[in-house]
């Protein structure tokens, strides 16, 4: 306990100091300052969520990240707008996650969480990023795995309605693959992880599906992972 208050008092501080520098610009004044502040206040009770109070500080975050946005707008600003975006998503996701599993809450929270990473990912087309090196702000390739991890819990969440199953577990392999490929492209460690998880979904596909399902999935899977993915399976 007093490990997590120690971790957590400098991130008190560092609310207080950004609401009052929010003082010192506000955003009729500097408009960019005031996203740049109100984003890095977003982040601060995000990272405060993981000590204390995470239903109240996520809901904080939340609504620092969304007025953000205002000011982060995808056409004048891409990249900041899709590393905000981003951002959201993993704070709606985490305030899906306070809630009983299969939950109204949970599910409402966790497609909020998809709508913003999808959004995120949109910004970088926005912006011509160039995919094969990192933008400034989020890693893309993080965020696909993201999503896929949201989608796949998504469809664990609701065993009664195989239609949105099918749905979530489609995009779900879909983001994988996306963040396996960038991430071999990278020559990242990271590339086992989105394999992992890949790994993980087909299994989830199979109990609760049947073979079928799991064959449309391996279907969306590159010629040259299919070895490594039927070896791990």
């Amino acid at each position: 306990v007093y490990k997590r208050q120690a971790d957590a008092n400098p991130l008190h501080r560092a609310i207080a100091a950004y609401q009052e520098a929010l003082i010192y610009r506000p955003a009729a004044v500097d408009p960019q300052a005031y996203g740049q502040i109100q984003n890095n206040l977003g982040i601060a009770y995000w990272s405060l969520a993981q000590h204390e109070r995470p239903l109240m500080l996520l809901k904080q975050a939340i609504a620092a990240y969304e007025d953000v946005l205002a000011y982060r707008t995808l056409g004048l600003d891409p990249l900041g707008h899709g590393a905000t975006q981003n951002n959201l998503g993993t704070a709606y996701w985490d305030w899906g996650r306070q809630y009983d599993a299969g939950s109204a809450e949970q599910k409402a929270a966790w497609e909020q969480a998809i709508a913003a990473y999808n959004a995120a990912l949109a910004a970088l087309t926005q912006g011509e990023t160039d995919l094969s090196h990192e933008p400034v702000g989020f890693d893309p390739w993080a965020t696909h795995h993201s999503v896929a991890v949201v989608h796949d819990q998504l469809a664990l969440s609701q065993p009664a309605n195989p239609g949105r199953q099918q749905h979530h577990w489609h995009w779900a392999t879909h983001h994988y693959v996306v963040a396996l490929e960038g991430w071999r492209h990278q020559q990242s460690p990271l590339v086992d992880t989105a394999l992992q998880g890949l790994i993980q979904s087909l299994r989830h596909q199979l109990q609760a599906m049947g073979t079928e399902a799991q064959q449309r999935s391996l279907s969306q899977i590159p010629a040259d992972w299919l070895p490594e993915v039927w070896r791990r399976l």
